[in-house]
């Protein structure tokens, strides 16, 4: 297991967001992700793990991220707890319609409950406006019921954490749904970290994919940042007898293979367009999901083998900090730092 440790102030955002249904409440980001980051290099956020596996998020400098909670929400209160009271984050809350209703910029105290009243809440938008420090959040919820269903195509999946030449599955949900009978999407991903392999309709015996056009190795500019993009365009509809989707169903799984590479990286839906039985033709909201990929541990250049020349770069890197290591990883211990362990450790892999 290889724990990502960055040597920077930044936040840690164990997430729990909570919507309540009457007396009960639910964790609405149950396998959901944050969305607008484009990697561990450059992007406003990257996950990490602690020592029991537990997935959290870092927040940079200048950095957001976004949740959206998959429906209009009716927020009634929030409570939050984090370390440091003198560095507010912003909180931003949005519609459906990604128009601003209610922002918050505060130091909260430790884990008080604080009233909103917000209605018609979509999307939670998580600001760290500190260009140096910024709190260590522990865990945020947000009290309140969601209103309806919007209908919405999703990219799923078990886990989202990747291990170098790992096979994993990627699914396309459809939810919301409403006397649906086709469905046009297009699902992108970044082929430096990934290789799409096949895909197929979940449920064979009332669906079938009519359409499907791969396309790999399209450079994109993102931000300042060239990634280099695959794209594959599914055209799925019924098969032998008319068939309705109505409210959620899993669509289609896409196979890919990890490659040998360190970071965090999105699989996204970038269009999408299904079409109901009176003949019309409807835009759902597309969610992506953000997957963290791991490389083979000691494999300091990323070149898939370990050899004399990661012993070399975790030598040429010794007590610096992560800044200044570009796409290496000398750190193949995981103790936050470079040091002559991390040359032992790769010794002892050359020896094997």
């Amino acid at each position: 297991m290889r724990f990502k440790i960055f040597i920077m102030v930044a936040v840690i955002l164990i997430m729990s967001f909570t919507i309540t249904y009457g007396e009960e409440k639910t964790n609405l980001i149950d396998g959901l992700f944050p969305q607008n980051s484009y990697g561990i290099w450059g992007g406003e956020f990257s996950y990490i793990f602690d020592n029991n596996d537990n997935t959290s998020v870092r927040i940079n400098p200048d950095g957001y991220l976004i949740y959206d909670l998959g429906g209009n929400c009716d927020i009634d209160s929030f409570e939050i707890k984090y370390s440091l009271i003198n560095s507010p984050i912003t909180l931003e809350f949005y519609d459906s319609s990604d128009v601003l209703i209610h922002t918050i910029t505060q130091s909260v105290e430790y884990y008080k409950e604080y009233q909103l009243g917000l209605k018609g809440i979509r999307k939670v938008k998580l600001i760290n406006s500190h260009s140096f420090y910024v709190p260590e959040l522990r865990e945020l919820c947000l009290y309140g019921r969601v209103n309806e269903s919007e209908l919405s195509l999703d990219i799923n999946c078990e886990s989202n954490v990747v291990y170098a030449n790992e096979t994993f599955n990627v699914y396309v949900d459809i939810n919301g749904a409403n006397d649906i009978y086709a469905e046009d999407f297009t699902v992108t991903y970044d082929t430096n970290f990934v290789e799409f392999i096949e895909s197929k309709v979940v449920d064979t015996n009332n669906t079938d994919i009519y359409y499907e056009r791969v396309r790999t190795e399209s450079a994109i500019r993102t931000e300042g940042a060239i990634r280099t993009e695959g794209a594959i365009r599914l055209i799925v509809s019924g098969n032998n007898s008319p068939y309705a989707i109505n409210g959620q169903k899993q669509l289609v799984e896409l196979k890919f293979r990890a490659k040998n590479f360190y970071g965090t990286s999105a699989i996204n839906l970038s269009t999408g367009l299904v079409a109901d039985g009176s003949g019309n033709e409807l835009t759902p909201i597309l969610n992506g999901l953000v997957f963290t990929f791991w490389s083979l541990q000691g494999d300091v250049n990323q070149d898939g083998i370990i050899s004399l020349a990661d012993l070399a770069l975790t030598n040429k890197f010794l007590g610096t900090p992560q800044t200044s290591w570009g796409n290496y990883y000398p750190d193949s211990n995981n103790d936050g730092v470079v040091s002559k362990l991390d040359l032992i450790y790769v010794t002892n892999l050359l020896k094997d």
